[in-house]
């Protein structure tokens, strides 16, 4: 597994200028190099089991993933007794609140997932979702998100992200294509 230190290493061969860079503003760099690294390659999916209560519709994101940030809720599915089924993703717009029943929709409404109907007794659920990596902060800091096969990728795009403060678009665009291209090479069927 990568360390930021490892990271700023790539970073520091890739920028001429890098001396004259801000550290923190590098990190910062690293760190949304590694949500989109996160976001292109789906490498920070997850599964989660969340328990429904009788009568309750509304669960806060909050409530539900705790320090977690999530950045999109792929499926949702209900256990009823020893069979799972899929729920689909629906809107208010069509539905009529209140009514219990097993959930067969879901949907996103003011930071929470709302079933519909609400759940008329106790179920199970499976919650598949994607988050927003942990930010590391200091250089000995583990990043536990990211796969180390994706980690030059991560280098070249914080040197992308990096050449851009240092206003080199041409540098810039060319460690994005390398990023790119390092993932190509682990997801053939990425691009």
């Amino acid at each position: 597994m990568a360390v930021l230190q490892d990271y700023l290493n790539i970073v520091q061969g890739c920028i001429p200028t890098y001396p004259t860079l801000n550290t923190a503003q590098i990190i910062q760099q690293v760190n949304l190099a590694r949500n989109r690294v996160a976001l292109w390659t789906n490498c920070t999916k997850s599964t989660m089991q969340y328990p429904l209560t009788a009568n309750t519709s509304t669960y806060p994101l909050s409530t539900i993933f705790g320090n977690v940030i999530p950045t999109g809720i792929e499926d949702i599915w209900v256990w009823f007794g020893n069979f799972k089924y899929q729920l689909e993703k629906g809107t208010i717009d069509s539905y009529v609140l209140p009514m219990t029943a097993y959930p067969v929709k879901y949907w996103l409404s003011n930071q929470s997932i709302v079933f519909y109907p609400a759940p008329s007794q106790a179920y199970n659920t499976d919650i598949v979702y994607t988050y927003q990596p942990v930010a590391l902060v200091n250089t000995t800091d583990i990043d536990n998100d990211i796969p180390t096969v994706y980690a030059q990728a991560v280098g070249y795009l914080a040197a992308s992200n990096s050449a851009l403060l240092d206003a080199n678009m041409q540098l810039s665009q060319a460690y994005e294509q390398l990023a790119k291209q390092v993932i190509q090479e682990v997801n053939p069927n990425r691009w």
